[in-house]
């Protein structure tokens, strides 16, 4: 069997077209690369779903609080002060002298005197009147059951400074009790402070009693007045 002839190749054009070969190998195995590297990019890298997942941009809020600062309220109005009106003196005009009076005599009027005579009058029994002592010039000190009856009472006032002391005891008084029971004069016999025998004094100086009477006939008398003051 006879072989078949190959034809003679040569080997510039064997070599150039073995090189255009492996050009054409190598520029399809890097494109090929080029394509897997953008591939893994992609994969690794989505651009579109970044994009969705990219929150977007808020405006920012600005919080705006207003403060109202109160109207200070007016001062309340002073009081008005009414003028106090003074009394003037007006002089009086002094009234004319009265016309002197002049009283005319007048004509004695006739009497006429009865006269009897009797023969044997009786005598007037002798009467006798009684003469009352004339009442005494100082008033008489009585004390216990001859002292009066009070009918009016007024309770003396306890001063602020001695009730937040303390301040207690009795104020002793002299007092002259007119006729009418009215209490007319006041001598202090003992005294307290803090304004306690002024109190005692004002309260007393308002008190009534009965008619005073010694011996059955109304006079002034002179007794002792106490006054306590105490806080329980």
């Amino acid at each position: 069997m006879a072989r078949a002839r190959v034809p003679d190749r040569d080997p510039l054009t064997f070599l150039h077209q073995h090189d255009a070969a492996d050009r054409r190998r190598l520029k399809a195995a890097l494109l090929a690369a080029a394509l897997a590297h953008g591939g893994l990019l992609l994969l690794a890298f989505p651009t579109e779903p970044m994009a969705a997942e990219t929150p977007p941009k808020q405006r920012p809020h600005f919080l705006l609080e207003t403060y109202v600062r109160p109207r200070p309220k007016p001062p309340p109005p002073k009081p008005r002060v009414e003028p106090v009106a003074t009394a003037r003196r007006v002089p009086m005009p002094m009234p004319p002298d009265p016309p002197p009076l002049v009283i005319e005599p007048a004509e004695p009027l006739p009497i006429a005197l009865a006269t009897h005579h009797d023969a044997n009058p009786v005598p007037l029994p002798a009467v006798t009147i009684p003469t009352l002592p004339p009442p005494p010039a100082t008033p008489i000190r009585v004390s216990g059951a001859e002292a009066p009856e009070r009918i009016h009472f007024v309770q003396p006032r306890y001063s602020e400074m001695a009730r937040k002391l303390h301040q207690q005891g009795t104020v002793i008084l002299d007092a002259i009790i007119a006729p009418s029971g009215r209490v007319e004069s006041i001598t202090v016999l003992r005294s307290l402070p803090f304004g306690l025998t002024e109190s005692a004094i004002e309260a007393v100086e308002q008190w009534r009693y009965a008619p005073p009477r010694v011996g059955g006939r109304a006079m002034p008398v002179r007794m002792t007045v106490s006054v306590h003051f105490s806080l329980d």
